[in-house]
Order: structure tokens, then C-alpha cells, then sequence
């Protein structure tokens, strides 16, 4: 998304970073410190994920189809608020974001989703899940720091949370970059400690992302034939194109006869 060719439309500096929205015909793109993009629009089409992390964090929804209740934690220009808000639009949607200029850019460039059914929180995700008493079905962490791993996500304490605030089928969901090794190794190991080793990996080619799912419970469909068959019932009553991620958890964890194994 770096390379697109698009024209300046908003630029703001904050305690926290730069902010910039470009865009061309097709697209309008969120970007940060003038490096990262961080959310893109399809201008015809708004509620379709144009990056792949986020496409793959949506494979959540081979192992909870029906979440009652959303928790995310990074906002960006909305990408995944509009999403989900179009695949379920009964879910109750909350979302965290610590810097009240994106949620201001979020819904004036970004179509952010007016409806009871979403929530935007302006505040840290750590003292949101201290202050928060409900549980959920799904919790979708997305934050950004660099290309280092941020400091919240190396902490044993937030896991812990994380896992108490979800029902017990939930399934958490995390976008890590793996450029530091050893800090992405450390917070596996966090996640899968808290989560008695019940996670999955989830690779991007040609990206340096890795997604990590987390269940509170094993789910029940861990083998290949059941999980490509969920994805295309899904994709008959959504537009979900899960069938290669399906294909992609089997290429990216240990496996046993045909089923994931933890």
C-alpha cells in the first residue's frame, strides 16, 4: 500500500504521532509518523478489508461464527469496526482507541459505523480491561508501536485480563510483527502460558505479519476437511473468503492426521 499513488487530503500532528490521509480514485489510506499505513479504504466498497493481517484476523470466525459481544483494541481508520459491523451487525462492537484524533479522523474520512451496536472507548487498553466488568466473545488487538512489539503486550498481567474477560468459547485474536525475534517469541510464550498452550498461528505470505489465536476452551473443529467446509458455509451467508486461510492454518501449525494440534 506504500507504492499507491495518492494526493494529500489531511495532515494533523498529535502528542502521540503524525497523522495523514491520502487517497486516490479507488482508495484513502490512514497513515502514521509518515511510514505505516494504517488503514485503507475501498471508496466503492467500505466495508471490505483491503489489507491482508486484517483479512486473516477475520478468520476468527471459523472458530466463533456468532460472537455476541466485540472487544477491539486499536481503532485506525475503522477497517475491522466496519467489517465485523457488516458481517454481524447484532454483535455489540466496543472499541479502544488511546488517541481521541484518530476517532475524530476515523469517523469525518473513514465511514465509521453510526449505530447503537458500536461503542468507541478513548482510552489505554490496560486500564479499559481493569475498569471493565463484561465479557466477550471475541477480543481483536491491533496496536501499533513501530516496528517494535509495544510495551503492553509483554506484559503477564494484561494477558490474564484478557482471558478472564472472555466467554468461554471466545477466542482472542492478536496482529504481531515479527521483526524482533526474541520480543515475538517472549509474547507467544505470554499468550500461550495464560492460555494453556490452546493458540494458533496464523502467517501472511509475502508480510512479516503473524496472527495469534487464542481460545479460552480447545474448539471443536481443529481438523482440515470440517474447517474448509465452516469456511464455505460461511461464505454463503457472508462475503468472507476464508477457505484460503482455512488452508493457510494447516501450512503454519503442527498438525496430526489431518488436524491442528496444540
Amino acid at each position: 500500500m506504500e507504492c499507491l499513488d495518492t494526493q494529500l487530503i489531511y495532515s494533523r500532528r498529535t502528542d502521540r504521532q503524525i497523522i495523514e490521509v491520502s487517497q486516490n480514485a479507488d482508495y484513502r489510506l490512514l497513515r502514521t509518523d509518515n511510514i505505516a499505513v494504517q488503514s485503507v479504504l475501498l471508496r466503492n466498497k467500505p466495508e471490505q478489508l483491503v489489507l491482508p493481517y486484517m483479512q486473516a484476523m477475520m478468520a476468527a470466525f471459523l472458530f466463533q461464527p456468532s460472537p455476541r459481544k466485540i472487544l477491539l483494541f486499536g481503532l485506525g481508520g475503522g477497517d475491522m469496526v466496519r467489517q465485523l459491523h457488516f458481517q454481524r451487525p447484532d454483535s455489540q462492537i466496543t472499541a479502544v482507541e488511546i488517541d481521541p484524533a484518530i476517532v475524530e479522523i476515523s469517523r469525518e474520512y473513514f465511514d465509521l459505523p453510526d449505530s447503537d451496536k458500536v461503542t468507541i472507548k478513548i482510552d489505554d487498553a490496560a486500564h479499559f480491561l481493569h475498569q471493565d466488568s463484561q465479557h466477550y466473545s471475541m477480543m481483536l488487538i491491533d496496536i501499533y508501536s513501530g516496528k517494535e512489539v509495544p510495551a503492553l503486550l509483554q506484559q503477564p498481567d494484561f494477558y490474564q485480563r484478557c482471558h478472564q474477560q472472555l466467554e468461554d468459547n471466545g477466542v482472542l485474536i492478536l496482529n504481531l510483527l515479527t521483526s524482533n525475534a526474541d520480543k515475538f517469541k517472549q509474547t507467544l510464550w505470554l499468550i500461550r502460558h495464560q492460555f494453556d498452550h490452546s493458540t494458533l498461528c496464523l502467517t501472511i505470505p509475502g508480510h512479516t505479519n503473524i496472527i495469534i489465536f487464542a481460545f479460552k476452551k480447545r474448539p471443536a473443529e481443529l481438523e482440515q476437511t470440517a474447517l474448509l467446509h465452516k469456511a464455505k458455509q460461511l461464505k454463503q451467508t457472508t462475503e468472507l473468503e476464508l477457505e484460503g486461510w482455512a488452508t493457510q492454518f494447516f501450512a503454519t501449525n503442527p498438525t496430526e492426521n489431518g488436524e491442528l494440534i496444540f
